[in-house]
């Protein structure tokens, strides 16, 4: 039987059975096919409740779970920022040794290089060996260097430095992730107010109950357990008995502790920022992680905006800053002995 014959018994197809062509015809993009088994289906005439309440129940129940898609991405976000925050200080701690190590590994080598050549044997002063060769032996008490010292204490300033860049991004990242929350939480509201007629955190509790302790933890979930039971669709005949929902604050509260939250990222943003006045009048602001920033890209040969603002600053303060300066030129000769 050719295809065209086909279409003829197209009306004889179960409802099962059409789902699944037009599926399969909507997959392949056959949007002609997909039409003749819509136009084929038959038509069956129906009581139902109200199009004006159930209808509102479907759509209402259509938008909060797109809401909830894009909602709980960023609340997932921000659980990753969280657990980030927490591996910080231990990510500070083992930068510090990792440079201290290497650095008396270095010096260590440098030492002994420097003692044999001179033709001594043993090992030197400041440098005395333990049962484990592969320890590292710090010098201590009178076998101290006040140099090495010296360099101990850069290394480990240059490595908080270093750490700081972590909280700053994870700061960032938060700020963004808990405005976009917000920003999503706001337009659903607006719909709630405007066309449904009713709480935002009232309608999510009631759609959203089987996973509001997943968007708002423990503290998010307001309700008693069971609340809601015995519902049925909302769009059919029939609907069970429910309780009263009680599930209301919890959208709503999580919702007040992100605008909370935001508010203190907002505030502690600005305390840390750093502010260099101009010839003009004006200020410029940059974080904190800045200044190191500044310091590689000048070394490194290239300029930097904090660089340039501390170049047309008038306070002394800036004027006689290393930030102060034009960028290395990354083509002069290496001195440093091989």
């Amino acid at each position: 039987m050719s295809k065209i014959g086909l279409h003829r018994h197209y009306d004889r197809l179960s409802g099962e059975e059409r789902f699944r062509l037009d599926v399969l015809a909507m997959a392949r993009g056959d949007a002609q096919e997909s039409e003749r088994l819509v136009r084929s289906c038959p038509r069956a005439t129906y009581t139902t409740n109200d199009r004006a309440f159930t209808a509102r129940w479907g759509a209402s129940e259509n938008i909060t779970l797109r809401v909830c898609a894009p909602l709980l991405q960023e609340l997932g976000r921000l659980r990753v920022v969280d657990a980030f925050r927490v591996l910080a200080p231990y990510q500070d701690t083992l930068n510090e040794d990792l440079a201290l190590g290497a650095y008396y590994r270095g010096h260590e080598a440098g030492s002994y290089h420097a003692w044999n050549h001179a033709g001594k044997t043993g090992h030197p002063p400041a440098w005395p060996k333990g049962d484990d060769p592969e320890e590292i032996w710090e010098p201590e008490g009178d076998e101290a260097d006040a140099a090495m010292q010296r360099d101990a204490d850069e290394l480990v300033g240059a490595a908080k430095i270093n750490g700081g860049f972590l909280p700053e991004i994870l700061d960032r990242l938060e700020r963004e992730v808990v405005a976009q929350a917000l920003t999503v939480w706001a337009g659903y509201a607006a719909f709630c107010d405007e066309r449904a007629g009713v709480p935002a955190e009232k309608l999510a509790a009631v759609v959203l109950e089987p996973i509001m302790e997943q968007i708002g933890g423990p503290e998010g979930a307001g309700g008693a357990p069971g609340c809601g039971a015995g519902r049925r669709d909302r769009r059919g005949a029939t609907r069970g008995a429910r309780a009263d929902v009680a599930l209301g604050g919890g959208a709503g509260h999580l919702m007040g502790r992100l605008g909370s939250r935001l508010e203190r990222l907002e505030r502690e943003a600005e305390g840390e920022m750093v502010f260099v006045s101009q010839t003009d009048g004006t200020v410029a602001r940059f974080p904190q992680s800045a200044g190191a920033e500044a310091l590689v890209a000048l070394t490194s040969g290239r300029d930097h905006p904090l660089a340039r603002a501390a170049r047309s600053s008038p306070d002394p303060e800036w004027a006689n800053s290393l930030y102060n300066a034009v960028p290395m030129d990354p083509g002069a000769e290496d001195l440093s002995e091989p």
